[in-house]
């Protein structure tokens, strides 16, 4: 399974990206955000501390629904925890 984290390197969004990465079945999680840079640390930090699941990250912007119309394409869950 296939997960797109909106948000997934903030507060909330880093805990619940670490707890799903951790779960039988996910074979990729994308980080994903404005802040590429941190989407990166936390793909790096997450892709490392689990085996079988490969973290990703992806600059996106949520606001933008034809981007993450297409940025969405090929995963099965979309996880939201991005605030504004």
């Amino acid at each position: 399974m296939k997960i797109f984290a909106l948000g997934g390197y903030g507060k909330v969004g880093y805990a619940a990206t670490k707890l799903l990465a951790q779960s039988d079945g996910v074979t990729e999680i994308a980080i994903a955000g404005r802040n590429l840079e941190r989407a990166k640390e936390v793909a790096a930090e997450v892709g490392a501390a689990v085996s079988g699941a490969t973290a990703i990250a992806i600059h996106a912007d949520g606001t933008d629904e034809g981007e993450l119309t297409s940025l969405l394409a090929g995963y099965d869950i979309l996880m939201n925890a991005a605030f504004d």
